[in-house]
């Protein structure tokens, strides 16, 4: 079954139980050995509850799989769409995108305390245009999907069935 969600630029439609859609955009710069992600937009979040209806987002951006941090986006308040247009820079060597993956993990909460995982996207760097700008969206995935993912993708099937 779907779900339709409406924005003011955008009409999509999700899967119901859907726990969201992250749109972000890459690019590496080569002479600066610079890669910059842009963190656009998130839609589509669940309710917190029956009774909270809205959320306070915030997305933390790591590279695998060294699980080097690189930042944090700010904390939209009160939202289940959240809009971000944030710009990250991490400097890495054009080697280290053919095995680097990009993981954006969406948390809920504003203070330490309260802070909830919602999910993870993740995104293998090889994927990139390299020389433009590559715009894209994922679907949120719970953590332990995002990790049969990364070991499906580097031809690991020993736990998937």
């Amino acid at each position: 079954m779907l779900a339709l969600a409406d924005d003011e630029d955008d009409i999509e439609i999700y899967p119901v139980d859907h726990l969201g859609r992250l749109w972000f955009n890459l690019e590496y710069d080569g002479k600066e050995k610079c890669l910059r992600i842009t963190l656009v937009k998130i839609r589509n979040l669940p309710y917190r509850s029956r009774t909270v209806l809205t959320r306070d987002p915030f997305v933390k951006l790591h590279i695998l799989p060294d699980e080097k941090f690189i930042a944090q986006s700010s904390c939209k308040r009160k939202t289940n769409k959240p809009t971000y247009n944030e710009v990250f820079q991490i400097y890495m060597a054009p080697a280290d995108l053919q095995r680097c993956y990009l993981r954006l993990s969406v948390y809920d909460g504003l203070r330490l305390r309260q802070q909830t995982v919602i999910g993870e996207v993740m995104f293998p760097l090889i994927e990139m245009e390299f020389g433009k700008i590559t715009e894209t969206w994922r679907d949120i995935e719970r953590p332990s999907e995002v990790s049969t993912v990364i070991k499906k993708y580097n031809g690991d099937n020993s736990d998937i069935h």
